[in-house]
């Protein structure tokens, strides 16, 4: 990457940079509408930002969503949205931001991080095939771009099944 490129935690000052960033990705509002209400209303999160030339031009959230099995839950950590500037995609913004900001869910003592995505992408920064390991979202169990990122090569200690998404993420489904 040829300009230099800062990754830190989000904060308020950044707040407008990030929705025109996931506007212009995205060529809408869902998503930044998605990221400021996970701001507002869910549990914790992390947002985080890269930052070239004093301006934002990527972002990544983590959300936690709950693992529901058989008789059990537990919470994991979700990726998403994740967008980059356009003008600045395939510069490797993405590849730097993604695993800078799942060493926090490492540090939290997430066991994974799922993720709803492109899987020739994700598959990049270590991410596979949620479905292999008996996790699925939604009612397509085999949803390749459905994945996850275990932090331990050891077994994984949560229920296996469905993964809920805060409830944002469907009702924002319905709107569109």
């Amino acid at each position: 990457m040829s300009r230099s490129l800062e990754i830190r935690e989000e904060i308020d000052f950044d707040f407008d940079a990030v929705a025109s960033l996931h506007n212009a990705a995205f060529g809408g509002g869902m998503e930044s509408r998605i990221v400021s209400r996970i701001r507002k209303d869910h549990r914790p999160y992390l947002s985080y930002v890269a930052i070239s030339d004093s301006r934002v031009c990527g972002h990544a959230l983590f959300s936690e969503v709950d693992v529901i099995g058989a008789g059990t839950s537990a919470v994991a950590i979700a990726l998403g949205p994740v967008a980059v500037l356009p003008a600045r995609q395939m510069q490797g913004i993405g590849t730097e931001l993604i695993p800078h900001s799942l060493k926090w869910c490492r540090v939290v003592r997430y066991e994974a991080c799922f993720v709803l995505g492109d899987p020739a992408y994700y598959t990049r920064v270590g991410f596979r095939q949620s479905f292999e390991l008996g996790f699925w979202f939604g009612t397509e169990r085999e949803r390749p771009t459905f994945q996850i990122l275990p932090f331990d090569q050891g077994p994984i200690d949560l229920p296996r099944g469905e993964v809920r998404y805060a409830p944002v993420f469907y009702e924002e489904e319905s709107v569109n």
